[in-house]
């Protein structure tokens, strides 16, 4: 673990040599969330006040926040995995006396310091906007928080894994992207789609990757409720790890490297 976190501080300091890439950083993130608040602003008005904007803003600030701290973000961590396999670059993985895929997710993690940073800036600035009902709400949170970081983890592998397989690589995980910010809360919050579409998307495992960690935190749920929530969440967080790993050595026994 020691060399996981000497990666994580190696690949940290290396961004910080670029203040101004730090700066173009903040500022894209600020204007897509300001510009994701003026849709949703509009969205509001246009319901003749039936809908709050607070909750509205607060909940995508959370979600902002939650993609971040988990890496699920466009799924990039999956694309820096396809590049590895792509390049011939993962050979140089397998040959060091290290588990492969937390050695890149931890190198993935430092050169993506940044995204924390705002992250927590984002998630500070929501809990203020919309406060949770107790301290319930929060630890909720953190439990459904660590649980999308798994998630996300495998999903990003398993976008990843595609490159063993297929050149095409981008194009499914493109695909894959599309589908799953829809479908996880990260563009139209799931409390908005029709009860029955609802029910239906509850009960697969992108709902874990955003929508379910900001809702707790938001919501008062009740203690079936958080049961049913927990349950479906860890059940896929389970499913998706042992599949991760049967995939990922199939695919690296089918794997065929030159040179080093």
């Amino acid at each position: 673990m020691k060399l996981f976190f000497s990666v994580v501080k190696f690949n940290w300091l290396k961004i910080l040599a670029y203040p101004f890439e730090i700066i173009a950083f903040f500022a894209c993130r600020l204007i897509a969330l300001g510009m994701l608040a003026l849709f949703w602003y509009a969205f509001a008005q246009s319901t003749g006040g039936t809908m709050d904007f607070k909750p509205l803003v607060a909940y995508f600030l959370v979600a902002a926040a939650i993609k971040d701290l988990t890496f699920s973000t466009d799924f990039k961590f999956g694309r820096y995995i396809q590049k590895i396999i792509m390049q011939g670059e993962i050979s140089n993985y397998f040959i060091k006396p290290v588990k492969t895929v937390p050695f890149l997710f931890f190198s993935y993690a430092g050169e993506n310091g940044m995204g924390i940073v705002y992250a927590f800036i984002s998630l500070t600035i929501g809990l203020v906007v919309l406060p949770p009902a107790s301290w319930v709400n929060i630890l909720a949170f953190i439990i459904f928080l660590f649980i999308a970081l798994f998630v996300s983890v495998a999903f990003n592998t398993l976008i990843g894994i595609i490159s063993f397989h297929s050149t095409e690589g981008s194009g499914f995980r493109n695909a894959i992207n599309h589908v799953i910010k829809i479908l996880s809360g990260a563009i139209i919050p799931l409390t908005l789609f029709p009860i029955g579409i609802r029910e239906i998307i509850l009960l697969l495992p992108f709902p874990a990757l955003v929508f379910t960690p900001a809702y707790v935190l938001q919501n008062n749920l009740s203690g079936g409720e958080m049961f049913f929530t927990f349950s479906v969440s860890l059940g896929w967080a389970i499913v998706l790890f042992f599949l991760t790993h049967y995939l990922w050595r199939y695919s690296v026994k089918k794997y065929e490297g030159v040179g080093i």
